[in-house]
């Protein structure tokens, strides 16, 4: 018996799936590519950011890592540094970006930024000040993912 093309078509059509579903994955495969470009780009400009705002903070002990969400001393608002805010939310941003995208945050640009944040807003009298968490956080970041 021979085989007509429409029967080799349709035969093809039910291994590859429903065109739905062939589409559906394609839809969900480039919304990844597209998060993964993105999420890339974001970690890149807050990498970029710290490597260059950090020897600033090793040299001045700026608080830095003093923000809206790590306040230990209620510091009103134009009291808090602009860019620790500004790399407080990218960083967040990044986060729930990698989350969304199922991506580990553990050892992420932003997660480290992050940890800085809450060691220097802990009550851990034995903390380290600004200079050495900005300076540990400079010596992390080659290694983040």
């Amino acid at each position: 018996m021979k085989i007509t093309g429409r029967q080799r078509r349709a035969i093809n059509e039910h291994r590859a799936g429903p065109p739905f579903t062939k589409t559906l994955y394609g839809m969900k495969r480039n919304r990844r590519v597209e998060g993964e470009t993105i999420l890339r780009g974001a970690e890149s400009t807050l990498r970029e950011s710290l490597i260059e705002i950090l020897p600033e903070v090793v040299e001045s002990g700026d608080q830095l890592f003093f923000n809206s969400q790590f306040n230990p001393h209620n510091l009103p608002p134009q009291h808090l540094s602009k860019q620790g805010e500004a790399l407080l939310q990218t960083s967040l941003a990044c986060i729930e970006m990698r989350e969304a995208l199922e991506l580990p945050v553990e050892g992420s640009v932003g997660e480290l930024f992050l940890a800085s944040c809450k060691e220097a807003a802990s009550s851990n009298e034995h903390r380290r000040g600004p200079r050495k968490l900005a300076a540990a956080l400079l010596e992390r970041l080659p290694n983040a993912v």
